[in-house]
């Protein structure tokens, strides 16, 4: 995702716009988008400020309120895959990918057996050309 713009720009911004501007006209000076002008002053108009939003985070995995429930199931058998987990989770109406419950797990700092299916087919090298 890109950053946001400077908090200097969008000042910048506001000021030529206040001054009375059209958005398109200083959307053109500054090199942005006239929906960007639109949003500053949108977003101006609304809260005041022109101070950007937080931009990512931590987003809390859907398993962490079923953490319990998690670590039982690898209590009781140790020796299980994400597969195994994942279809036991499952039994219970906890729906998860084998990706998200792969994160958690790494995330609770628990270990865990992965499973990698054999490929039944073997790779062979192309023969060089002499």
């Amino acid at each position: 995702m890109a950053r946001p713009y400077s908090q200097d720009l969008r000042e910048r911004v506001r000021l030529a716009v206040q001054e009375g501007n059209s958005q398109k006209t200083v959307a053109r000076i500054f090199k942005i988008g006239k929906a960007t002008v639109e949003r500053y002053m949108a977003r101006l108009q609304k809260t005041g400020n022109l101070i950007p939003d937080k931009v990512g985070g931590h987003k809390q995995s859907k398993l962490a309120v079923h953490a319990e429930k998690v670590k039982e199931l690898i209590a009781a058998e140790p020796d299980q895959t994400l597969a195994e987990i994942q279809a036991k989770l499952a039994e219970i109406q906890i729906k998860v990918s084998i990706s998200s419950l792969y994160r958690f797990l790494h995330a609770i700092k628990l270990t865990y057996k992965l499973f990698l299916p054999k490929s039944n087919t073997a790779k062979t090298l192309p023969r060089s050309v002499i």
